[in-house]
């Protein structure tokens, strides 16, 4: 069961994000400092060695608490509405909860890539919650779309004062097959703007009955600790 406290919040597991250690990263190239609002989406990217596809974070304060925000990004039923060029999120009956098989749009004349990815999830020190993302290698193969072999996603969410939250992201990906420049820089820069922009929306149109535990997916089980102010300000 989830618990609210009233102090600060204990680090639970420490699990690190790892990414392929054969790939060196380079220096952080800033794409969007966003304007002088709190709300608004920063974003990053940095070279791969071997990878023609950037590394790419992103960063945004979001007027929602961390009860409402980790709900939406845990939820399948929603995740297209802002995963960057998301066209099916579904849970295979044949695997846990915490797995869904992802299927995302080529862009023209690219076929469609896909991949099941698993999430686990850690609480830091200073109360961020982290959701990781990794790809899972054993899922059969489905005709017609290419299998991304390698994916590190990580989601910090950290939980502020009067009711925010500060959500960062980044992304490493080998997306699989050719891979030309112009769609290898196209996914970059544009996804982890889009991502942000879409979960701001999203936050936006989540009904009351999404942002209370409840709405949580049952294989959190007791890893993360809620601060009460961030479940009762919608109480």
């Amino acid at each position: 069961m989830f618990r609210a406290v009233s102090g600060c919040l204990g680090a639970l597991c420490l699990w690190a994000l790892t990414t392929a250690p054969a790939q060196a990263a380079g220096e952080w190239q800033n794409i969007q400092s966003g304007a002088n609002r709190r709300d608004a989406v920063q974003a990053w990217v940095r070279e791969v060695d071997g990878s023609p596809v950037k590394e790419f974070r992103g960063q945004t304060e979001a007027h929602y608490s961390v009860l409402s925000t980790l709900a939406l990004i845990t939820d399948p039923r929603q995740m297209c509405a802002w995963i960057f060029q998301c066209a099916s999120a579904t849970q295979p009956s044949d695997r846990p909860a915490d797995h869904v098989y992802l299927r995302f749009k080529g862009a023209w004349p690219t076929a469609d890539r896909d991949l099941l990815a698993r999430a686990r999830i850690r609480q830091d020190s200073d109360g961020s919650i982290v959701v990781d993302s990794r790809e899972v290698s054993d899922y059969p193969v489905q005709a017609g779309v290419i299998r991304i072999p390698h994916l590190r996603n990580q989601f910090r969410l950290t939980p502020l004062k009067g009711g925010w939250t500060r959500i960062e992201f980044r992304t490493r990906v080998d997306l699989g097959g050719q891979v030309p420049a112009w769609l290898a820089n196209f996914v970059s820069t544009q996804a982890p703007i889009a991502t942000l922009e879409a979960i701001h929306r999203q936050l936006a149109k989540q009904p009351q009955s999404e942002r209370s535990l409840a709405g949580l997916p049952a294989y959190l089980g007791s890893e993360v600790t809620i601060p009460p102010w961030h479940i009762n300000m919608y109480q």
